[in-house]
């Protein structure tokens, strides 16, 4: 075999070696891709689902928090219609002392 044939060999080889490497890095890169799309997905799946957790956590304790609210305000209304009626019963019993003692 003469150099140049030689030479032509190792160049086809070398040609080979390269086109192989470019699918080898090919094939990787299209693994990595698809890869990561998977823990992305995974990732924005987790993150949706610790999103929802979180909103109903809030949603609860609005619920507990307007409860709260709802009873406080229902005792203030409770203890205001009880003075009230004891300030109408002093009233009532007043007017009424008053139209007898004439």
């Amino acid at each position: 075999m003469s150099i140049f044939e030689s030479i032509q060999v190792a160049e086809n080889k070398a040609e080979k070696i390269r086109l192989q490497a470019t699918d080898e890095v090919n094939e990787l890169l299209e693994k990595t891709r698809i890869d990561s799309e998977e823990k992305a997905r995974l990732l924005y799946a987790e993150a949706s689902s610790e999103e929802q957790r979180i909103n109903e956590a809030i949603n609860r304790k609005i619920l507990e928090k307007a409860n709260e609210i709802d009873a406080l305000y229902q005792k203030a209304d409770d203890e205001f219609e009880a003075q009230v009626n004891i300030r109408m019963k002093k009233a009532v019993d007043f007017i009424i002392g008053k139209v007898f003692d004439l």
